[in-house]
């Protein structure tokens, strides 16, 4: 009965808030905000459709890959012609290793070049929400997730909706100490967020992360004394705190959304 009444209390602050914004422009085309890793042990890439030619618009399609750092700032862009019918796989690390990097992890986003008929016609928007591959070390099979949500739109403005309280997102996924663990989360907001991940509900194993707009931040479990199985939640202003997980063991690794 106390749940129930708190969260009746917390109604009028929830209902009506949106997952994410509708673009200003009805020609805006929008992205997700993938998550790149570039270091030693990782690599990331990108499978990139030539949409249009899929839809039968036009046979040519350029894209626009944009890369931010982790703060948010953006370190790279470029424009990407696809030939009709083409599956490009992007190598994010290569693509970056003539940067001077200050971080090994950032975020990205794919821009399609125009908001096609087919879209339209429905009232709503070309979005890429395709499938970004991992690589760690020297595993010879890459480990891939699909996109999150309508996270920027091509003029770069966050579509992420804010909440007026904070807000707990319960991880669907049981933990155990065998593995080590690094949980990301993005900020596809305009304002910076700061995010709590509370290990079974204790006081005394909360990490706390600021995450700036269009910027990422990874939660390192490694250091935990925790030698059971235990579970995660997130708190904080971000509508729906949906993470992606690393999951790192010795001879495998898998990624997946919490």
């Amino acid at each position: 009965m106390n749940n129930f009444f708190r969260r009746a209390l917390k109604s009028p602050f929830v209902i009506g808030q949106r997952l994410t914004k509708i673009p200003r422009r009805h020609d805006s085309v929008v992205s997700d905000l993938f998550v790149w890793r570039a270091d030693k042990d990782w690599n990331t890439y990108f499978k990139l459709f030539n949409i249009s030619s899929f839809c039968g618009e036009d046979r040519v399609e350029t894209v626009n890959l944009v890369i931010f750092d982790d703060h948010g700032n953006k370190i790279y862009s470029n424009k990407i012609q696809l030939n009709e019918f083409s599956i490009n796989t992007l190598n994010i690390g290569k693509i970056l290793s003539n940067l001077d990097l200050k971080t090994s992890f950032g975020t990205f986003s794919i821009f399609h070049s125009k908001n096609l008929d087919l879209f339209k016609k429905y009232d709503s928007y070309c979005a890429e929400r395709g499938y970004v591959g991992y690589s760690y070390k020297n595993m010879p099979l890459k480990s891939y997730i699909h996109g999150n949500l309508d996270a920027v739109d091509n003029n770069l403005f966050p579509l992420g909706g804010t909440s007026l309280i904070s807000r707990k997102y319960n991880l669907q996924f049981s933990f155990n100490f065998k593995s080590d663990y690094e949980v990301a989360i993005v900020n596809n907001t305009n304002k910076p967020k700061r995010v709590l991940l509370n290990i079974n509900q204790s006081p005394n194993d909360i990490k706390s992360q600021v995450i700036q707009p269009l910027g990422v931040k990874i939660f390192l479990l490694g250091d935990l004394s925790v030698r059971e199985n235990f579970h995660i939640n997130l708190k904080s202003r971000l509508i729906m705190a949906r993470p992606i997980v690393f999951r790192i063991d010795k001879n495998d690794f898998d990624i997946f959304h919490g």
